[in-house]
C-alpha cells in the first residue's frame, strides 16, 4: 500500500505531482478519434496555486472513480472554462456504457 501511495504522489521528470493517477483515461482513447485535446493551462493540483509550473501539456481526461469524476474533476473543467467540457462528457457517457 505505502508504494502505491509513493506512486500516485510521485513526481513526474518536471516535477509535478498527482500526474501519474492509475484512473485516468484519455478521452481520445475511449472516442476513438485523433482528437487533439488537452486541459487548459492550470497548476492546482500538480504544482502550488501562483508560484508553481504550468501545466499545459495534460491530455484531457476523464477518471474511473467517481468521486474524484464529480467532485474535483467535472467541477474544475467548468471553473477552467475547458473548451473539451462536452468531448469529455461524451467519453464518460460512453466509458460508462461499456
Amino acid at each position: 500500500m505505502k508504494s502505491q501511495i509513493k506512486k500516485f504522489i510521485a513526481r513526474d521528470t518536471r516535477g509535478r505531482i498527482f500526474m501519474n493517477i492509475p484512473d485516468k483515461v484519455e478521452t481520445s482513447q475511449i472516442l476513438q478519434d485523433n482528437g487533439d485535446r488537452y486541459c487548459p493551462p492550470h497548476r492546482w493540483p500538480h504544482s502550488l496555486p501562483i508560484t508553481g509550473q504550468l501545466v499545459t501539456d495534460e491530455p484531457c481526461h476523464i477518471h474511473q472513480k467517481a468521486w474524484r469524476q464529480y467532485g474535483h474533476h467535472e467541477p474544475f473543467c467548468q471553473f477552467l472554462k475547458c473548451p473539451h467540457y462536452q468531448a469529455m462528457l461524451q467519453a464518460k457517457s460512453k466509458f460508462k456504457s461499456k
